[in-house]
Formats: C-alpha cells, sequence, structure tokens
C-alpha cells in the first residue's frame, strides 16, 4: 500500500469517528466503544459483536439496542440486531418464530425482518428457535459467515455467561465480545469469573460498557483492574 492510499484510508476513518459526536442519536457514554467498533470494521471489514455480561439484569438488551440504533443512522453500515438470549416466540410477532439456527446452511435467506428499535428501523431476528437445539462451534460460524454477507456490523445481545449454557458457541463464534457491567452492582468475584471463563472458551474479549454509568473501558485497561 502507498503512502497516498494509506493517508487515505486514515481520514475515512477519522471523519466516521468525528461523524459519532455529531449525530445526536449516539448516546455520548458509547461514543468510545462506537470509535473502536469502526477502527474494526475498517481493518477486518464486517463484523459479530457479542454483548454479554456476568448475570441477569445488568442491561446487556439495553446496549445492545442502543449500539444498534446509533449505528443504524450512518448510510455506510447495514446494521442488524440479533436476540440469543430469548427465543424467537418469546418476542411476539416482531420477529419471526423461526431462529436462524432453524435454517440450513444452504441458504443465505435469513429469517430477519425490519422492526422499530430506539427510534430505529433495524433488522431484527432470534438466534434460536422454541425447538433449537444447543449448537456446535460450527454451526454458530457458519451462520455468523452467512450474516457478514449480509450486514456490515451485527450486534448479538447475548445470554449471561454465568447462566447459559450456549455461550460457549456464541461467544468464540463472534469477533469480539463486549461484557456488560451495571456500575455499583455487579460484584467484582462475578466479573472475573465471566472474564475468565470467556477467555477458557477462546473469546475475544474487546472490553467493558458500565451500564448506568455507561463509560467504555477498553480491555487493556479492564485486564489491570
Amino acid at each position: 500500500m502507498n503512502l497516498l492510499s494509506r493517508i487515505s484510508e486514515e481520514d475515512s476513518v477519522t471523519t466516521r469517528i468525528a461523524d459519532i459526536q455529531t449525530v445526536k442519536e449516539v448516546p455520548p457514554e458509547l461514543a468510545g466503544l462506537m470509535s473502536v467498533l469502526i477502527r474494526l470494521l475498517d481493518r477486518n471489514g464486517p463484523i459479530i459483536v457479542y454483548l454479554t455480561a456476568a448475570s441477569h439484569n445488568e442491561g446487556t438488551s439495553t446496549i445492545a439496542r442502543e449500539l444498534s440504533a446509533a449505528a443504524s443512522h450512518w448510510d455506510w453500515c447495514n446494521v442488524a440486531l440479533v436476540d440469543a438470549s430469548r427465543p424467537a416466540t418469546a418476542r411476539g410477532s416482531r420477529i419471526p418464530a423461526l431462529g436462524l439456527l432453524d435454517v440450513t446452511a444452504d441458504t443465505d435467506d435469513l429469517p430477519f425482518r425490519r422492526s422499530l428499535c430506539d427510534g430505529a428501523m433495524l433488522m431484527q431476528a432470534a438466534l434460536t428457535g422454541p425447538n433449537t437445539s444447543i449448537p456446535t462451534i460450527d454451526t454458530v460460524r457458519s451462520l455468523f459467515d452467512r450474516m457478514r454477507k449480509q450486514f456490515t456490523l451485527v450486534i448479538v445481545d447475548g445470554p449471561p455467561v454465568l447462566a447459559s449454557q450456549q455461550i460457549s458457541a456464541f461467544s468464540a463464534a463472534a469477533d469480539c465480545v463486549v461484557l456488560v457491567v451495571e456500575a455499583e452492582r455487579t460484584h467484582t468475584a462475578d466479573l472475573e469469573r465471566a472474564r475468565a471463563r470467556l477467555e477458557q472458551l477462546g473469546a475475544r474479549i474487546l472490553g467493558v460498557v458500565l451500564n448506568k454509568r455507561r463509560n467504555w473501558v477498553p480491555g487493556f485497561l479492564q485486564r489491570r483492574t
């Protein structure tokens, strides 16, 4: 790559990052995470971002919706929001009863539906259906590969690390994992157990979002805590 091409690419990334501060739909607390994701998208192309928490009720779904809605306001970013915490029937008619993992591997016709989310129209789907068996990591990787063909950014709203058998395949197949922590609620011991399990599974932890304070904590800082 010549110097002119590299400078041009860097200018493009800088412009996109600057846009974060000017789009009112981007929560200021998530701007740091959005900047990191833009750099990953520029370097790697389409990515799957898996959001999870140590335990229930830490705000993972809220952060997933806000992040997806914010990213959808850029014309260069085709976003999908995937619910991996609840089967399709649990969300009513907004998403299909058929889960993404129920679709055969020989088709790219995935059961997404466009629906309203935090003021933005998003492509949404559930990862599992009412009768979906626990998937292998190869099955999840194949599905994620198909989603990368259709979307720039896929946000997966995942189940808690310490309360789900499916976390292994989901987290390890994603390009990166973001841990959601509720400020002044999550116990440090639970967070350490969740991080240790994710690392044991081979998940790539990008960092932490502090919910209800919502600061972005990069992965290298997280490892020092």
